[in-house]
């Protein structure tokens, strides 16, 4: 059920307000159609602690609207503090954008963090995510979702050998976009076919129970094998 009072993430000070807001519209896409988000973070640059913080555990819908057009992008997560930490790293997005198609993605690079509003429309139970992401695009109909489909990830995706363990800490990891040098590893499970994207080879190591000496071992190795009989590590 909708929260019926709104709470603003203010750009000032970083505080939360809490608001009572009748009839107001998020949607500058479609001005007929009222809704009430959970949360709104009306700088997405400044903010960026407050996201995580609040979404730690959480499952839920999500938008990105860009203030200069109004043009925005809905979203889903099983567990919103991984989803969103895509959007944050530069040089993730950079690295999708060079080999596909992501309207979101090149609109925050080029516009930055702080030309976009982001808000949770609302939290749900994991199971209920794609449905209720599905209801958004279809009121809403965001230009930046180039799929209409829920469920339709043009994301990095993640193999659930990976999704459960990795760690998403925020602060104080190696080889974050805070160092532009760095490379980004690619992780690919046999198992399921399906490729895994890191900032670095500390964050990987986290992400699978491993130390960094185990990885860099296995890129060093010219016999080809997979991890464990399982992952394939590559620097990009």
């Amino acid at each position: 059920m909708k929260n019926p009072n709104l709470f603003v993430r203010s750009s000032q000070f970083g505080l939360l307000s809490k608001q009572v807001i009748r009839n107001f519209s998020t949607n500058y896409e479609n001005s007929s159609t009222y809704i009430k988000p959970e949360i709104i973070y009306e700088n997405a640059d400044t903010q960026k602690s407050l996201v995580f913080k609040d979404n730690k555990g959480k499952s839920g819908i999500y938008r990105w609207t860009n203030n200069l057009n109004g043009d925005s992008y809905i979203g889903s997560g099983v567990d919103l503090n991984k989803r969103l930490y895509h959007y944050y790293s530069l040089k993730l997005m950079q690295l999708y954008v060079e080999k596909r198609k992501s309207y979101i993605y090149s609109a925050l690079i080029k516009h930055g963090y702080s030309n976009f509003t982001l808000e949770i429309m609302e939290y749900c139970d994991k199971d209920k995510v794609i449905e209720r992401e599905q209801y958004y695009l279809n009121i809403l109909k965001p230009k930046y979702n180039l799929l209409k489909t829920a469920g339709s990830r043009y994301g990095f995706e993640h193999s659930e050998f990976t999704r459960e363990k990795m760690s998403l800490s925020q602060k104080g990891h190696k080889g974050s976009f805070n160092q532009p040098n760095a490379k980004i590893l690619m992780v690919t499970d046999l198992e399921t076919n399906s490729s895994t994207y890191y900032d670095s080879i500390n964050l990987a190591a986290k992400a699978l129970n491993c130390g960094d000496s185990s990885i860099l071992k296995n890129l060093k190795s010219k016999t080809g094998k997979a991890y464990k009989g399982r992952c394939v590590f590559k620097l990009l």
